[in-house]
């Protein structure tokens, strides 16, 4: 079965490299101007459950992104956007996944570097051995961005999502198993700030992003509210490119989240978590639109119960191809 696996990543790849994909570009056979990103990697994570246990797995992800826009008046265009992910591990099978996001929307363009955009999301997670975990979500958004000159912008952005987990059956508040199917509710408001930074000689497109993001969940599993929650997470994403075919990508977040009224292990106090996040990533561009790729990200977590303690590091290389 790897073997087979390997043969179809090559196979993918040779496609990918094909130099009249690598050269596309918008024409009347692609009204949408329609961009493509592709990506394989192999990499180790060593906690793969998150939890005290620390056992580790080598993994295959498979990634492609697309988004295409298309403007119906000077003003209004219509699009979408569309991001698979395919995670595969070694020895842990349960924690495989297939991840499927489309989004399609609508654009206005107010004025000179304003813009809004709002569309609807469908999700769908997929489980393959544990039916437990499959879920499908959807939902609409909302989305501002504005340029306040050619190098500093400000976004904002509101989502709402139902998710409804297909096999997972909710409790009562005894902590009885019901016939019901669990669902969660969830509203996210995100607010960021950007700018194109040149300083001197050796400091030329460097990207600087700090995000804010507030998540309410409500489920309708009683027990303990056990997935009732709000969350705050602060990030940062810096991009820049070191040399003229070597790029460097690097990010942090710090999220904070309290629970309703899910209880620790002593009952004494309402669970919280504090998770930090910190990564770098380069990318060697290796053939016109190809680059190979290396990474690290380190996941650290603190919590007020015991069982949620924990840490995590996933390391990483593979190829990407966009065109």
């Amino acid at each position: 079965m790897k073997i087979l696996q390997i043969f179809v990543i090559l196979s993918f790849i040779t496609v990918l490299l094909n130099p009249s994909l690598a050269d596309a570009e918008e024409s009347k056979f692609n009204p949408f101007g329609l961009k493509i990103a592709a990506a394989i990697k192999e990499g180790f994570e060593s906690n793969v459950f998150l939890d005290s246990s620390r056992k580790g797995d080598w993994f295959t992800e498979t990634d492609i992104y697309a988004e295409g826009e298309y403007k119906i008046t000077d003003k209004l265009a219509v699009g979408v956007e569309y991001d698979f992910i395919n995670l595969s591990y070694n020895e842990f099978t349960d924690l495989n996944l297939v991840n499927n996001e489309g989004r399609a929307f609508f654009k206005y363009y107010l004025k000179d570097g304003f813009s809004i955009k709002t569309g609807y999301v469908l999700d769908s997670v997929w489980y393959p051995h544990d039916k437990d975990g499959t879920y499908f979500t959807q939902g609409p958004l909302a989305e501002i961005e504005y340029y306040i000159n050619k190098d500093l912008f400000l976004t904002g952005a509101y989502e709402f999502k139902e998710y409804d987990y297909d096999k997972r059956k909710i409790k009562d508040g005894t902590g009885k198993t019901l016939s019901t199917n669990r669902e969660d509710c969830m509203h996210s408001m995100t607010f960021g700030v950007g700018d194109f930074v040149n300083i001197g000689r050796y400091i030329k497109d460097l990207l600087v992003k700090v995000e804010e993001k507030i998540d309410f969940n409500d489920s309708n599993d009683e027990y303990m509210d056990y997935y009732d929650y709000i969350s705050y997470k602060t990030s940062a994403f810096i991009s820049m490119p070191v040399f003229k075919v070597l790029y460097l990508v690097g990010h942090g977040s710090y999220r904070y989240k309290d629970f309703d009224t899910r209880k620790n292990i002593d009952l004494n106090a309402t669970e919280t978590q504090k998770t930090f996040v910190l990564g770098a990533t380069v990318y060697y561009n290796i053939y016109k639109s190809a680059y190979i790729s290396a990474g690290y990200t380190y996941t650290q977590t603190y919590s007020n119960e015991p069982t949620n303690r924990y840490s995590d590091s996933i390391s990483s290389a593979g190829i990407h191809i966009f065109f």
